[in-house]
């Protein structure tokens, strides 16, 4: 049973490759979709704070600057003898030999996910879809949807990933590109369009079996505690063992398009999170094919050593952030503000950029960033920036 699902997932995961632009020599001409919203494309540049990388952690001890947005993990390497040290095995004509180092860490922006009503609406790309052929297929969602399988009398939504592109230059600035694990992966651009469970709680129960075991109101009360690490910053190192619940947004099971009855800021960031976490339960099924999602890229045993990202089970949501691009971009919260080419926000003054809070934890209420986040009529959908904490051993 185990190798057909395994075979079922690499099916679709190869869909997803060869549905993707760069694969097709004639890849259809992406069109307008109804019921899509439309954000400038400049807004993948300008509509999030660029600090939000801070702070970053030298030598293992030390934060600069210490104000942020969202401070580093509780697990982030962390060494006090020697200070800040750490090495990787370097082999040479077949001798491996530790070459000592010193320790950097830092966020890093690795993807984009967009939780649409409409399938196959890339948002960013000014409401475009990339799955035309196959959308009329798929239920269209909204704040009232029925009969989504998964929680009645809420609502539904599609969700689009890909790349971020300023990847790659933010881990270069920052001396990590060895580190940052941004090489592809089949999340690098995935669909719901290519999850035929995503719309379905019994197909998704039966691939992901253990989603059963926390349908109980023992592991609906642990959503309190969750909803108080994310929000508060108290125990989110504990908050990572409760993988069941995705903080004040809702349950993570089922893998579903579905949020039950949550405001549709809070809906819209249980489905960005939910994909995350649907990537890595993927990732397991397939026999550890790679997937950003399916490993871990901060900590003493990442840092050490091999100095490359580890396997883990499920996602460690204190390693992620989130900051919403679109309808109403995150950035700008703070002093000395300037209007963005795409109708944001952009920091104009250091001073103003450090003061500013332009990301949020993974479930955290958002009460304290949420508010007035929701547009009417041209904002429906909802796009995200994801974060990414990255230890480094630099040589």
């Amino acid at each position: 049973m185990k190798h057909l699902l395994r075979l079922f997932l690499a099916a679709f995961v190869v869909c997803a490759a060869l549905t993707s632009p760069s694969a097709q020599a004639q890849a259809p001409t992406p069109t307008p979709v109804l019921g899509c919203s439309s954000a400038n494309p400049a807004g993948l540049f300008t509509d999030f704070c660029y600090d939000s990388m801070f702070p970053i952690r030298l030598m293992g001890m030390y934060d600069v600057p210490y104000v942020t947005d969202v401070p580093p993990p509780p697990a982030a390497a962390s060494y006090s003898f020697p200070p800040g040290g750490c090495f990787c095995w370097e082999c040479f004509l077949g001798v491996c030999v530790p070459v000592p180092g010193f320790l950097r860490g830092a966020w890093i922006p690795i993807q984009v996910i967009e939780a649409t009503r409409a399938p196959g609406c890339v948002v960013m790309l000014e409401g475009l879809s990339f799955g035309e052929a196959v959308a009329p297929l798929s239920r269209f969602g909204g704040e009232s949807a029925k009969n989504t399988g998964g929680e009645p009398g809420g609502g539904f939504r599609h969700f689009m990933m890909y790349d971020f592109p300023l990847g790659p230059v933010f881990a270069a600035m920052l001396g990590m590109a060895q580190c940052a694990a941004l090489g592809p992966s089949y999340e690098s651009l995935m669909s719901s369009l290519l999850l035929p469970f995503w719309t379905r709680a019994d197909l998704s129960n039966l691939l992901f079996p253990e989603a059963f075991a926390f349908a109980t109101p023992l592991s609906a009360l642990t959503g309190a505690a969750s909803c108080a690490a994310a929000t508060t910053g108290f125990g989110t190192g504990l908050d990572d063992f409760l993988f069941w619940s995705m903080g004040c947004w809702g349950r993570t099971y089922p893998l579903t398009g579905s949020y039950g009855t949550q405001n549709v800021v809070t809906g819209s960031s249980l489905i960005a999170a939910r994909a995350m976490f649907t990537m890595g339960a993927i990732s397991r099924l397939t026999g550890g094919m790679f997937s950003k999602y399916g490993i871990t890229t901060m900590g003493n045993s990442v840092a050490q050593g091999g100095c490359s990202p580890h396997y883990t089970p499920y996602v460690q949501k204190s390693e992620f952030k989130m900051a919403q691009l679109f309808p109403v971009p995150e950035s700008g919260v703070g002093v000395a503000t300037v209007t963005a080419p795409s109708g944001g926000m952009i920091e104009s003054s250091p001073i103003g950029m450090l003061l500013s809070r332009c990301a949020h934890r993974v479930g955290e209420s958002d009460a304290k960033w949420g508010p007035h986040r929701k547009q009417q009529i041209t904002g429906e959908d909802q796009a995200y920036l994801i974060w990414r904490w990255v230890d480094c051993c630099l040589l």
